[in-house]
């Protein structure tokens, strides 16, 4: 979804293969989610309180899926605005931020890994997710090592994330690059589970509408030349 996409965005997401279509920030996603095997928010700029109907649409996605098992869920990816967006549409607010967080070499802290771990990462913001308290389910994914304010969230068992800094910044550091690796093997993942689903219900579909007598070839083989006899005697009388 467009927020203000920048085309540097672009140029990962088809550099990892997947193919994307670009959809006004004011589409109604719920729609559509279920023809795509994945979701990506952009950045974008201004208040994220403005885009009312992108998070009620993206809420009524999170709210649909949230009973799924999380490999079937459909992956979300935000970024900047994105992470607003998301975190809106779970149940944070946002708020404006003092000074805001700019330029190439803004610390955060991965709260997910195992050790401690702080990237550089790159950033133009002025607004920031409000995560003291988090709904369920969802959890806190970078925190900015300056200030402390949110840089990212996680939902749905990790297959919804999203940060507030910029891994595509062209000219900035590349620390969380790896973020574009991450998303697109979620995608790629999500996809064959769409297509054991698509078998899976052609087979129901078949066996519903055919009866099991006819799924035997032997059985089929007799009826189809039982009732040739019977057209052919027919057409000798």
């Amino acid at each position: 979804m467009d927020f203000g996409l920048k085309y540097n965005i672009l140029r990962h997401l088809l550099a990892q293969g997947l193919e994307v279509t670009v959809l006004p920030y004011d589409f109604p996603v719920h729609t559509v989610v279920d023809q795509y095997d994945g979701v990506f928010l952009s950045n974008g700029p201004g208040d994220p309180m403005q885009l009312g109907a992108a998070v009620a649409s993206l809420r009524q996605v999170l709210q649909s899926q949230s009973a799924r098992p999380d490999h079937i869920k459909t992956p979300i990816f935000g970024i900047c605005m994105g992470n607003h967006v998301l975190g809106l549409a779970a149940g944070l607010k946002t708020y404006k931020l003092q000074f805001g967080n700019r330029g190439h070499n803004q610390p955060c802290l991965d709260l997910t890994s195992k050790v401690p771990k702080c990237v550089i990462t790159s950033q133009n913001h002025g607004y920031a997710l409000d995560d003291r308290v988090m709904p369920q389910g969802w959890a806190a994914y970078f925190r900015n090592a300056n200030d402390g304010s949110n840089e990212g969230i996680l939902g749905g068992g990790g297959v919804w994330r999203s940060v507030q800094f910029h891994p595509e910044a062209r000219g900035g550091p590349v620390d969380t690059m790896y973020l574009f690796d991450e998303f697109a093997a979620q995608v790629s993942a999500f996809h064959q589970v769409r297509k054991q689903m698509a078998v899976q219900q052609s087979q129901q579909m078949v066996e519903q509408k055919v009866p099991e007598t006819l799924i035997d070839p032997f059985v089929a083989y007799m009826a189809a030349r039982n009732a040739v006899a019977v057209s052919s005697a027919r057409a000798m009388q």
